[in-house]
């Protein structure tokens, strides 16, 4: 079972037909700007130029020609090729000055031609020579058969080719002029030898490209010279195509012959041999030459090999471009611009009467609104930013402030003992409700709590004992500190606006409370000099006690708390 998941997860990986999943931006694949817009459109119209360049040399018929000549191996590669009317033709004329002679020129030379064979067997060299007839259409002699078969080189085997020879009249059947006669007709003796030759016309677009041409050899003769020529005879090829479409589609193949001139030499007549001697040789270089036209294929391979080049290169110039307007634009839509940060409106352009100055603001102008626009966007952008740092700035000190300020009066009154808690509740609520003058709201009392409340009864006989208490308390801790900062305020500086009391950790250096109203401070003051022997307070004088009377009075107050 998990070798078929596994078979099955790769079969799915292969998917090449797979739906399309991405994100679109305003119902688009891709963020469209002017920019992108602008190099698209000179992207598309360099892409359509150079594709009319490409079908142009396509209507003009705009070709490759490759040529490629190799040599075939005659041992292994054992060919003949065979010449006929259809590939091969040859002619030839003799002439001389001489009138006479011209006329009668059977009686000075025989011409043969024919095809010699050289064969090597058993150690023999056989030699034949078949010669054809010859027939005179106007003033050349030119075969009335032709057909043979041209193979191998003088090294080879077996060697088979054509032959013209020009030689001395010898013959029996027919009366010759004398070797005097026969020399003077040689010393003036001329031929020319035609053949046909094919070649490869590249500019030709018909059917069969080949051209057909007649190769002329010239030569003269003399009486004591014997002449030998070689010409070698080659197959080759001509492949190509005509198709508008593809160089693929209807490819021709075609086979022609062409002849070259090799080499000559020359040497001393001796009796035998021929005056002039021409041999057409099997030529082993083999040429093939290849038309390849410019075809529409071409043109759109060469336009869409083009257009991925011109993509990657205009991809990779714009992609920062393009990214930075497309947070631009984003941006631009989450926030508003403020008007106050607008600078086109105190950008003022004087006005003129001026043609020239009119002239060149109008060719400006667009360029100075998209600027003023950019400006402006870019300006609100920073203001909302600015803006919207310092809020959270402020919001952020406020909370750290509520933070530390809950923390620090949260230990400042939990660190004060309990017994001095709830003689501070207790005088506060003495001094509340015993201040005519006071507009402390009474709810304050609510937070005022004392655990075991003194009767109505017993308030008044323990008034005097517990605020007798609480001053030499507040007597001995300001014995303590002899100087005291005059920025520090008075017993009522810690009472909220809410009518809440909070006692702070500051009362090491004196017992403050935050007053509501200012007229509070003429009931209470403290006057501290020197050495403070004496404490007023709502009228009564409290002179300062030891610490053991202190002593003896808290234990008593806390007695009769208890009952």
């Amino acid at each position: 079972m998990p070798r078929c998941v596994k078979l099955a997860n790769i079969v799915q990986s292969c998917d090449q037909f797979g739906h399309t999943i991405s994100l679109k931006y305003k119902n688009k694949p891709t963020h469209k700007s002017l920019f992108g817009g602008v190099i698209s459109i000179l992207y598309a119209l360099s892409i359509f130029i150079f594709l009319m360049m490409q079908l142009k040399r396509v209507v003009e018929r705009d070709n490759t020609i490759q040529i490629t000549s190799y040599r075939r191996n005659v041992i292994s590669d054992q060919i003949e090729y065979h010449m006929t009317f259809e590939n091969f033709d040859i002619a030839y004329r003799l002439m001389v000055k001489n009138k006479t002679i011209e006329k009668n020129l059977e009686r000075y030379v025989k011409v043969s031609m024919g095809v010699f064979i050289q064969e090597w067997k058993d150690d023999f060299y056989i030699s034949n020579f078949v010669q054809f007839p010859l027939k005179i259409p106007g003033i050349y002699y030119c075969p009335d058969i032709l057909d043979f078969k041209l193979s191998g080189l003088l090294s080879s085997k077996i060697t088979k080719q054509f032959q013209i020879q020009v030689e001395r009249c010898d013959s029996k059947n027919q009366t010759c002029e004398s070797e005097k006669e026969i020399d003077f007709a040689l010393d003036q003796l001329e031929m020319s030898l035609v053949m046909l030759n094919q070649i490869p016309d590249v500019n030709d677009f018909s059917n069969n490209p080949i051209k057909t041409q007649l190769k002329l050899l010239y030569a003269t003769t003399a009486s004591s010279v014997s002449q030998t020529f070689e010409v070698r005879l080659s197959q080759n090829f001509m492949v190509f195509s005509d198709s508008w479409f593809s160089n693929q589609m209807y490819l021709n193949n075609i086979t022609y012959y062409s002849i070259k001139y090799d080499i000559n030499y020359s040497g001393k007549y001796q009796y035998g041999n021929s005056v002039l001697t021409y041999y057409i040789l099997f030529d082993e270089q083999v040429t093939t030459t290849i038309r390849q036209n410019y075809t529409i294929a071409d043109a759109l391979v060469s336009t869409g090999g083009l257009i991925g080049v011109i993509q990657v290169f205009l991809i990779y110039l714009t992609s920062f471009i393009q990214e930075q307007l497309f947070e631009f634009n984003i941006l631009s839509e989450l926030y508003q611009i403020d008007s106050k940060y607008d600078l086109s409106q105190s950008l003022k352009i004087p006005k003129t009467n001026s043609i020239k100055e009119n002239s060149q603001i109008q060719k400006y102008d667009f360029r100075l609104k998209g600027l003023m626009k950019n400006i402006k966007n870019r300006v609100g952008f920073l203001s909302n930013l600015i803006e919207y740092q310092e809020l959270q700035d402020k919001t952020q000190m406020v909370n750290t402030n509520n933070q530390q300020s809950g923390q620090k009066n949260k230990f400042g009154w939990m660190s004060i003992p309990e017994l001095q808690r709830k003689q501070l509740k207790s005088f506060l609520n003495l001094i509340i409700k015993n201040s005519d003058k006071s507009e402390i709201d009474k709810r304050i009392l609510k937070n005022l709590e004392h655990k075991n409340q003194i009767k109505q009864d017993k308030r008044s006989s323990h008034l005097l004992l517990l605020k007798k208490n609480f001053l030499a308390n507040l007597n001995q801790k300001l014995d303590q500190h002899d100087q005291i900062s005059q920025s520090q305020t008075s017993l009522f500086d810690y009472i909220d606006d809410n009518d809440f009391l909070q006692i702070d950790e500051l009362d090491i250096k004196g017992v403050i409370v935050k007053q509501k109203k200012s007229d509070m401070e003429n009931n209470l003051f403290v006057e501290k000099k020197s050495s403070i022997n004496e404490v007023s307070f709502d009228g009564l004088k409290f002179n300062k006690e030891s610490q053991a009377d202190i002593t003896n009075r808290e234990l008593i107050f806390d007695q009769q708390l208890q009952d």
